[in-house]
């Protein structure tokens, strides 16, 4: 929404969204052709992978915000 927002003002801005758009249909186009031939088995351990992939992703980045955060509350001594 706010680089759509840029893009209307700055026509750089719009060019490269314009170029970003066709390679990324064409890398989704070819994804889903993949995903199309996949068996049962190996679409259900792709979003098995996808899913971990995410959720040790964000388990990372909560212990290094909670590692952050405690060194800034940290008392001075």
């Amino acid at each position: 929404m706010g680089l759509g927002m840029i893009a209307g003002e700055v026509l750089h801005v719009a060019r490269f969204l314009d170029r970003a758009e066709v390679k990324l249909r064409k890398a989704l186009r070819h994804a889903k052709g993949m995903w199309d031939n996949l068996a049962l088995t190996g679409r259900v351990m792709l979003t098995l992978m996808i899913t971990l992939g995410v959720l040790a992703s964000a388990y990372g980045a909560y212990h290094a915000l909670q590692v952050l955060l405690s060194t800034l509350t940290a008392p001075l001594g």
